[in-house]
Protein backbone atom coordinates (compact mmCIF):
# COMPACT_ATOMS: atom_id res chain seq x y z
CA UNK A 1 0.00 0.00 0.00
CA UNK A 2 2.94 2.18 0.50
CA UNK A 3 3.40 2.14 -3.10
CA UNK A 4 0.16 3.13 -4.12
CA UNK A 5 -1.01 -0.10 -4.67
CA UNK A 6 -4.95 -0.22 -3.87
CA UNK A 7 -5.59 -2.08 -0.56
CA UNK A 8 -8.01 -3.89 -2.08
CA UNK A 9 -5.67 -5.53 -4.12
CA UNK A 10 -4.09 -7.14 -1.00
CA UNK A 11 -5.74 -9.93 -1.56
CA UNK A 12 -4.01 -11.21 -4.54
CA UNK A 13 -1.01 -11.48 -2.70
CA UNK A 14 -2.17 -12.48 0.99
CA UNK A 15 -2.54 -16.48 1.57
CA UNK A 16 -5.47 -18.51 2.32
CA UNK A 17 -6.69 -18.25 5.55
CA UNK A 18 -6.26 -14.52 6.13
CA UNK A 19 -9.29 -12.80 7.97
CA UNK A 20 -11.23 -10.12 5.04
CA UNK A 21 -13.50 -7.35 5.63
CA UNK A 22 -16.13 -6.81 3.41
CA UNK A 23 -18.26 -3.45 2.69
CA UNK A 24 -21.10 -3.98 0.17
CA UNK A 25 -24.52 -2.78 -0.02
CA UNK A 26 -28.00 -4.59 -0.71
CA UNK A 27 -31.92 -3.82 -0.51
CA UNK A 28 -34.01 -6.71 1.99
CA UNK A 29 -35.12 -8.60 -1.41
CA UNK A 30 -31.41 -9.34 -2.15
CA UNK A 31 -30.98 -10.15 1.42
CA UNK A 32 -33.47 -12.69 1.76
CA UNK A 33 -32.45 -14.35 -1.51
CA UNK A 34 -28.94 -14.34 0.21
CA UNK A 35 -29.97 -16.08 3.31
CA UNK A 36 -31.96 -18.86 1.76
CA UNK A 37 -28.99 -21.11 1.42
CA UNK A 38 -30.14 -24.60 1.89
CA UNK A 39 -28.17 -27.36 3.86
CA UNK A 40 -25.84 -28.60 0.70
CA UNK A 41 -24.11 -24.90 1.37
CA UNK A 42 -20.46 -24.57 2.72
CA UNK A 43 -20.88 -24.11 6.75
CA UNK A 44 -18.85 -21.22 6.78
CA UNK A 45 -21.72 -19.48 4.32
CA UNK A 46 -23.99 -20.94 5.97
CA UNK A 47 -22.81 -19.78 9.33
CA UNK A 48 -22.37 -16.02 7.36
CA UNK A 49 -25.75 -16.20 6.79
CA UNK A 50 -26.92 -16.86 10.15
CA UNK A 51 -25.35 -14.14 11.85
CA UNK A 52 -26.69 -11.82 9.44
CA UNK A 53 -30.08 -12.66 9.87
CA UNK A 54 -29.38 -12.34 13.54
CA UNK A 55 -28.44 -8.68 12.62
CA UNK A 56 -31.15 -7.85 10.09
CA UNK A 57 -33.56 -9.21 12.39
CA UNK A 58 -32.46 -7.44 15.19
CA UNK A 59 -33.38 -4.38 12.67
CA UNK A 60 -36.28 -5.14 10.83
CA UNK A 61 -38.18 -8.21 12.36
CA UNK A 62 -41.35 -7.94 10.09
CA UNK A 63 -38.85 -8.20 7.22
CA UNK A 64 -36.92 -11.41 8.54
CA UNK A 65 -39.36 -13.23 10.97
CA UNK A 66 -40.01 -16.20 8.34
CA UNK A 67 -36.63 -17.13 7.68
CA UNK A 68 -35.83 -17.92 11.44
CA UNK A 69 -36.54 -21.46 10.48
CA UNK A 70 -33.68 -21.19 7.92
CA UNK A 71 -31.39 -19.41 10.90
CA UNK A 72 -31.57 -22.40 12.89
CA UNK A 73 -30.65 -24.46 10.60
CA UNK A 74 -34.25 -26.23 9.88
CA UNK A 75 -36.14 -26.27 6.66
CA UNK A 76 -38.24 -23.09 6.17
Amino acid sequence: MAKGVPKEDARFVLPLGIETRLVWTANFRELRHILRLGPDAQWEIREVARRMWEHLYAHAPSCFEDLRPLAEGRAA
